[in-house]
């Protein structure tokens, strides 16, 4: 089980409107061990929460609603943050709306997680503006329903996911007992592609043989041995697939990343830098490209 983030962003709080960051999440390294029943895939990938992130405000309501800056959401019925508020509403038999107001910052469909971090801060600022106040462990059982992504955002990180990817165990210094200090500044850019999740399993042969520990590698704080031995299954086709990807990791590595990936099943990519200057200007470059980018150190919370 993961160790929770019991108030991980210092909300602003009042009776009637609460408002939160939702981050976004990299996936260091990442293997699809093998097929499931369901259409699932066993896997296992060491997520990191970054500063990247959209921001959730809900007040109180006679119905369920949400309104979006993005026109580019998926339709009202489809979005996980209603979903949240439905499944709490049947869970605890609650007759209360609500009125969510989501900021759209993450770029959707870039393997970052964020409709899955829009879906957990739903249900942490939930618990608190209808007065539930139940724990972090009973809001982790509902965001297991909601996705394979969605209980890593109520955790701290770095963690390794396993199963779908809500199996979550906190890598943790066994000196201080804390999370494992990232101590490399990161950028992150999108290129102009959307990745179908969908394609990117069906181009992959799950493997189970041979994997590395994937904590032990992180834990090394290594970048050149995060390059030899971190693989993301889904990078190698995608690149293959996708100029716009191979030009961004081309772009992270002219600028001095110790580290270049994708994260999850694309199209995102992020370099580690040890100079958060660096980072900075790979950020700025791939901005000044006209691709969005963002720069920024790793959470722990």
């Amino acid at each position: 089980m993961c160790r929770f983030a019991s108030a991980p962003y210092n909300p602003q709080l009042n009776a009637l409107f609460l408002t939160q960051p939702a981050p976004a999440k990299l996936n260091l390294g990442l293997h699809v061990l093998r097929k499931l029943s369901g259409g699932y895939h066993d896997i296992e990938t060491v997520f990191l929460k970054i500063g990247w992130a959209d921001e959730i405000s809900v007040s109180t309501g006679s119905d369920l609603t949400i309104a979006c800056d993005d026109p580019g959401l998926a339709a009202e019925d489809d979005n996980l943050c209603l979903a949240a508020a439905r499944l709490m509403r049947e869970e605890y038999g609650i007759e209360l709306g609500v009125s969510i107001d989501l900021k759209k910052r993450i770029p959707m469909g870039a393997g970052l997680g964020g409709g899955s971090s829009d879906a957990a801060v739903t249900l942490t600022l939930l618990n608190r503006l209808w007065g539930l106040d139940r724990p972090l462990d009973e809001l982790f059982l509902l965001a297991s329903r909601l996705g394979s992504d969605v209980p890593l955002f109520l955790c701290e990180t770095p963690a390794l996911g396993r199963g779908r990817g809500e199996i979550l165990s906190a890598l943790v210094d066994p000196l201080t007992d804390k999370p494992v200090e990232i101590p490399f500044s990161f950028a992150v850019i999108k290129p102009q592609v959307h990745v179908s999740t969908a394609g990117a399993y069906a181009a992959i042969t799950p493997n189970d043989v041979g994997r590395v520990d994937l904590c032990d590698v992180v834990e090394s704080l290594d970048l050149d041995r995060w390059s030899a031995e971190l693989v993301n299954d889904f990078e190698a086709p995608m690149v293959s697939r996708h100029q716009e990807i191979r030009e961004a990791l081309t772009l992270l590595g002219d600028t001095g990343a110790g580290y270049a990936a994708m994260s999850g099943s694309g199209s995102a990519v992020f370099g580690a830098f040890e100079d958060e200057a660096l980072a900075q200007a790979a950020a700025a470059e791939a901005s000044r490209r006209g691709l969005r980018a963002w720069s920024g150190r790793a959470q722990t919370t």
